[in-house]
């Protein structure tokens, strides 16, 4: 968990298994391109986007 106090900001990294970028076709399989990482406190409050590239 990572907290920041109110006006603060902090950059954390978060690693991403490869797998995360997978999807079963009969093996698994990672499409390229660039993905939408979301992140926020829950499901319903998503407000933090990043792009990443598929490893």
């Amino acid at each position: 968990m990572v907290r920041a106090g109110a006006g603060q900001a902090e950059r954390v990294t978060i690693p991403l298994a490869r797998r995360a970028f997978q999807h079963w076709d009969g093996s698994w399989r990672t499409e390229p391109g660039e993905y939408t990482v979301h992140a926020g406190s829950s499901v319903a409050g998503l407000p933090l986007t990043a792009q990443v590239s598929a490893p």
